[in-house]
């Protein structure tokens, strides 16, 4: 194909791309089109990065982008064209749809076009870290917000894009670890201590993951933070109650076990003066009081 007919079908492709015009995009495509987005472990956010093969998985990528994103300027900045390869400019400025954050990028496309004038190879080359920001920008609430629900793949998706597991929930002062152990979900907890969460960090009041866990009563739970170094004696600073206490005061038995066991006292007084097995013999049973303590 002559220089002159390259640069015109491109242009005007561009065009369409433009205009959103899916019908004219998919008609300057060959059928076995290879769209290459590259995409790694820090882009990985941004859902339609990633190698395309064919037209239906071109439009799929196109279909995505379109959800998250809203084109608020687009054009082909420079176009260089040798022989039956393009080289083009474009500039892209943007608004994410969720998170409304704007972004601007300016790319490197790449184009490879065939006798019949489709293009069958598209690579781009970009810089997508203002994009990857914009994708990012409610990342942190969006993690919170997973873990107090029980949303264990998100959580997981969100880690892995970098999500912070310590970053507390403005209205709540709660972490996601903190959630998740009120939750009484083992599984959610173990991955967020794989993911970086600290066991010892506090609510407002002063109780840890752990305390919430006593409070919840999830043995799995309890065995999983203290294998994490969880501190089974920690004081919540409003009441010095322990987990221990906690766990008395719930009810709980099979959590105050499993505390015993890893080495909580029993002997640590509260603000007011009592002791876990003190608050035993008030509440509980006296077989499971002599089944705890003795």
């Amino acid at each position: 194909m002559e220089t002159r007919q390259v640069r015109e079908i491109v242009d005007n492709w561009f065009g369409a791309i433009g205009r959103g015009d899916m019908a004219a995009i998919t008609a300057g495509l060959s059928p076995s089109i290879v769209l290459e987005l590259p995409q790694d472990q820090w882009n990985a956010v941004i859902p339609y990065l990633g190698t395309h093969v064919g037209l239906n998985e071109v439009a799929e990528a196109f279909r995505i982008r379109a959800e998250t994103t809203e084109v608020l300027d687009y054009g082909l900045r420079d176009l260089f064209v040798d022989g039956n390869t393009a080289c083009a400019v474009v500039y892209t400025k943007g608004r994410h749809t969720r998170t409304k954050v704007l972004f601007e990028i300016e790319d490197i496309h790449k184009l490879v076009l065939n006798e019949q004038g489709k293009i069958i190879h598209w690579k781009v080359y970009f810089d997508p870290n203002t994009e990857v920001n914009a994708f990012n920008a409610d990342r942190e609430q969006r993690l919170f917000d997973a873990a107090a629900r029980g949303g264990e793949a998100e959580v997981a998706e969100l880690l892995g894009f970098g999500g912070d597991p310590n970053r507390r929930d403005a209205d709540t002062g709660l972490t996601p670890l903190i959630a998740a152990a009120s939750r009484g979900d083992d599984t959610l907890v173990r991955t967020l201590v794989a993911g970086g969460a600290d066991v010892l960090a506090t609510e407002r009041s002063g109780q840890t993951a752990l305390h919430k866990a006593a409070e919840q009563g999830s043995a799995e739970v309890l065995r999983a933070l203290v294998r994490a170094g969880a501190l089974v004696d920690a004081p919540v600073a409003t009441t010095g109650q322990t987990p221990l206490h906690i766990a008395v005061r719930h009810g709980n038995t099979e959590a105050a076990r499993i505390l015993l066991e890893s080495g909580a006292r029993a002997d640590l007084a509260d603000h007011l003066g009592r002791t876990p097995a003190a608050l035993a013999r008030d509440l509980l049973a006296p077989e499971v009081v002599s089944g705890l303590f003795g």
